[in-house]
Order: C-alpha cells, then structure tokens, then sequence
C-alpha cells in the first residue's frame, strides 16, 4: 500500500539484518543509518521506495544525498551535530532500515526524540508521538516502547522525527534493556477505563511535591470569604501569573472599530446568518486588524456562543463548519452561535515574527522581562472578540463561552480570568502552564515548553526552568481565578505530553475557592471514566479515547456544560 507523508521533518533509518522468528527482542538494533537532511517532506512519498534511495528532495531545491552513520555508543544519534546542521524547528531528516525477517511476526522497539518522531513499516504508521507526545524531559529508549510488525521478506522501516528549537536527536533501541517494560506494553486500555491515569502512567512513577497553598495570604493569614478573596488573594495572585509567567495584556487603545467585511444571511443551508468581521485596533498612530468569523442561528432571539481560538487555520479562506475542531454546523443545529479567530492574526506562532502583529502597538511592553508575549497577545484577541459579541443583538452576551485546544487553551484560560465577561472557558489538551500541575514535572516542564516556545512567555518564566518548586503559583491557582464562572477541563488518554492527570489535578485543587462561593466544585471522590463527563458545580471534566486534538466528543462535553452551568434551554 502506498501513502503519501507530508510533514516539515522526516528520519529514515536504514540497516539490513534478519530478524529469526525464535528471538523476542534485537539485540543492538537501529545502529547504522543512512541519513538524509533536510528533507522537503511534502515532495517525497513513502510508498514509492522499497529500498534505501540514493537522494531524496532537499529544502533548497536540491536533492539531499544520504550519509551513512553508526551509532557507536548508546542509542542517541543527534543529527545536527552529525551532520553539521543548525537546529530550527520542525527540520527534516530521513533514515531508512531494511529488516529481512523469515516469517511475519513483531519485534519490540524503545524509543524517543528531540521533538517529533513517526515510526512506518512498507509505508504503514505503526507509531507516532504527534498526538501522544513525549512523556519525560529527559529522552531515553525507555520512553515509548511499541511493537513493529514485520512481514515475511524484507521490511522497510521508517522513522519520522521533526526537529524542536532545541535539538534535532532520534534515539531508538531493540535489546534486552527494555525488556523489563513488556508489562506496560501489554497493558490494554479496556482494563483501565475506570482508571485511565494508572493506564497513563503507575501512580508511583510521579514526583512528590507540595503546591503552593492557595487559600493563605503571603503574610499566613487564611483565606475565609469571598470578600478576602476578591479584594486580597485574588488580586495578588493574578499579578503573580502576570509578572512571573504570562506577561499582562494590553488593553489600552486610541480606538477600536468593527467592520462586517463579508455577509451570508442563509448560510448553512439557511440555518445560519455568517459574517466576517473586520476588528481593527489603533494606538498611537499605529493599526493592527484581524477577523472574527461568525455564526448565528436563525431563531429569532439572542444564542449563547462558543468563541474557538483557531490555532490550527493556515489559510485566508472561512474555515470548514463541518470539521471536527470547528462544528459550527453542529454548534448551530443546538442553538449556539458560533465564532472562531485565527490566533495568527495576532502574533505568529514563532520567536522570529511574534512581535510584529499586535504587540507592534505596544513597543514599551516588550523591552519588559515581565511583558507580553503571544499567550497574552493571543489572550487580546480573544478579549477583542468579546467587545463585538457583548454589542451584538443576536449573541447572549451573559452567556458566552471560550474554547482553546493546546496552545490556545492555555490563550483561552487567561483571556477568561481577566474578563469577567466571558461566562466559561474550555480548556482542550491545555497541558504545561494550561492546567496541568507545574510541580508533577510529568509530560511537558516548564524547560521543555521555554525551550521549544521561548517566545509564549515572558522572559521571568524562564528562571523556573527545571525549578518548578520555587514558582510561586501553579496551574490550579489559574483555575481557581475564574471562580465562581465555570470551567470544562478536556484531556485525552494517548495525550501524555499534557499530563491529563495533572490537568484533573488542577481542577480538584482549585476547589476550595468554589466552595466560598457556595458550590461544590470538583470532589476527588468523583469517579473519573473514559469517555464520562464528571460535572461537580461549575466545574467539568472529561478524558476521551485519541491524542492531542480537539474533537466532537470534546465539543459535546463542553455543549453539556453550558447548558448544565449557564443554565441554557
């Protein structure tokens, strides 16, 4: 079968041996390699190689020969080094090996990279931390460890591992050093569906940690009613996240206007009005525009909306209302409206351009170690939307809520937190300084998230690099911010990056301040399920099957949730 791979960074991996139907693991496997770099992955397809080829297309053009290599020491082969290229985000590079079996069976493999890495056999995926993640800081064979399936004859292996800002490295392995891991291997996910977070990782693997207590002032006195709350603790810790983390957002403008640029009234097979409107800020002499695309169902009275911070749309052109990331249809169907912004229209989404969008209009800010970074410039978008929504006769302003999948639920967390306006926030796969706990150092650190993002944090986030115990605040503080508004939490139980577990946490430890307010919150003692949403009061969470990805079962959950807490019809 063949099947065309399209991805920024590819390794192939080629070595010939046989593999003998009588041996469960290769001895000093994955040791020679052919390596190809940088490869233009969106010219090559996998399907059209059954052996190692002498070139593949390069990124300037030009063909790229391959190199032989041999690991000589441990199983790390760092490609950048190697081949004496510099490292840049999501780089190619291709290795390619050449497995003779005598029979069809599987051979266990251990392995890890610096970022990305996809593994394929005769052009089949057979493993992929696209949606999985990395699951330690630091990389070892150890880490993943997964099954090849090897037919009878020669097999063509293939491993594809996109480069991170950091480092450019595979690590692969199949000896007896990974042996002791057949366990988790074999565990199946059917026996953990009334315990995914054991299925995720052994409770007794996680660190010990103290988190920073949320109801004690700094001078020890005890948090006892919302008055303290709002009006002291509240106060102080959100100028914490500012200062120590997220930057502030700016908010002062010389103007602001709105401009509907495009106008369906029957869209959606006449479900739906849609618009694109034009939202234009201007501050000393200086002007930034983006777009806000939106839906709103036909029904004769003010909807509730679900605003998405749309960090996944690469084109101008209005996205899919059918996808699973935007159901607007779906959303319109329920009596929704729906509303989405692509984030990079406000700040690229890398350390070279970030600066450039709306931050331009804040000069003063960025020279600050504790400015504004994209979170916060994505944040300001999201903000910008509300003001339309808030003055638009078909959108329930009381009622809207905002949704962000990785990098944008973190967007969606601090933009909720400092807009009372917003009524609830849904934070998807939202991991390292989303909602996962800082202090577990499970999946994604905070010197992992600097290293490969430097640029979606200020720069005083960066003294915490693996020194998560000294940070002040944590993620359940964040949390605990929006009391007494809701929050819907989504993990995904192949999403290890985000350490779904932590993401619970999270929510469990921002509790107390709920119940100041009255409600119950998120009780430990809630059975958590795959693919069970636990509502406590105003505070939701919910792990489906899959990786990294927002999905119409999320959707579903965060829909169950406005109705639930916003109290919809």
């Amino acid at each position: 079968m063949r099947q065309m791979i399209c991805m920024s960074c590819v390794l192939w991996v080629c070595q010939s041996m046989v593999v003998h139907a009588a041996t469960p693991v290769m001895p000093h496997a994955f040791k020679r390699w052919t390596v190809y770099a940088p490869v233009e992955m969106a010219k090559v397809t996998l399907g059209d190689h059954d052996v190692m080829p002498s070139s593949l297309p390069g990124t300037d053009g030009h063909a790229v020969a391959g190199h032989r290599v041999t690991v000589s020491k441990g199983y790390e082969l760092d490609i950048a080094r190697t081949l004496g290229l510099a490292v840049e985000r999501k780089r190619a590079a291709v290795l390619m090996t050449q497995i003779a079996s005598d029979e069809a069976r599987t051979i266990k493999v251990g392995a890890s990279a610096d970022w990305w890495m996809h593994w394929y056999v005769n052009g089949k995926p057979v493993f992929t931390t696209g949606e999985r993640g990395n699951v330690y800081g630091t990389r070892s064979i150890r880490e993943h460890v997964f099954e090849l399936p090897l037919q009878a004859g020669d097999n063509l292996v293939s491993v594809v591992v996109e480069s991170g800002t950091g480092g450019w490295k595979l690590l692969a392995g199949s000896d007896r050093t990974i042996a002791d891991l057949e366990a988790d291997v074999d565990k199946k996910l059917d026996d953990y569906l009334d315990k995914p977070f054991e299925y995720i990782v052994s409770p007794e693997k996680i660190r010990q940690y103290t988190l920073p207590s949320l109801m004690t002032t700094d001078d020890g006195k005890p948090v006892a009613t919302v008055e303290q709350w709002e009006n002291g603790r509240r106060l102080k810790l959100l100028d914490a996240f500012k200062h120590h983390v997220y930057g502030e957002i700016p908010m002062q403008l010389d103007d602001l206007s709105f401009e509907v640029v495009s106008h369906d009234p029957q869209a959606l097979d006449g479900k739906a009005d849609f618009r694109i409107i034009q939202i234009k800020m201007k501050r000393k002499n200086k002007t930034h525009a983006f777009h806000l695309e939106l839906y709103t169902p036909r029904m004769g009275k003010p909807a509730p909306a679900f605003l998405l911070i749309n960090n996944r749309r690469h084109t101008p052109e209005p996205t899919d209302p059918d996808s699973g990331f935007f159901p607007a249809r779906k959303l319109i169907e329920a009596g929704f409206a729906a509303g989405e912004f692509n984030n990079k229209e406000l700040a690229a989404d890398n350390n070279e351009h970030f600066h450039e969008g709306v931050l331009q209009l804040y000069p003063e800010l960025l020279k600050k170690s504790d400015g504004p970074r994209t979170i916060s410039a994505w944040a300001l978008g999201v903000i910008r939307c509300v003001d339309y929504l808030v003055q638009d006769d078909a959108i329930d302003a009381k009622r809207i809520s905002v949704v962000g999948h990785s990098r944008g639920g973190k967007t969606a967390l601090w933009a909720a937190v400092n807009d009372p306006r917003i009524a609830m926030t849904c934070p998807n796969n939202s991991g390292c300084t989303g909602t996962a706990i800082a202090r577990r150092m499970f999946g994604e650190t905070i010197a992992d998230i600097n290293k490969q993002f430097p640029y979606w944090f200020n720069d005083v986030y960066k003294q915490y690099d693996n020194r998560e115990d000294d940070l002040p605040v944590d993620q359940h503080m964040l949390i605990a911010l929006m009391a007494p508004r809701p929050v819907c939490v989504g993990s995904a139980i192949e999403d290890h990056w985000a350490d779904p577990e932590g993401e619970y946490l999270s929510m469990v430890h921002a509790t107390p301040v709920y119940k100041l307010y009255g409600l119950e919150g998120l009780s430990p003692s809630l059975p958590v399920s795959i693919e069970k949403q636990v509502l406590g009061q105003n505070l939701s969470y919910h792990i489906r099957h899959g990786g990294h990805g927002l999905r119409e079962y999320d959707w579903q959950c965060y829909m169950n949730a406005a109705r639930t807490f916003l109290k919809i019809q």
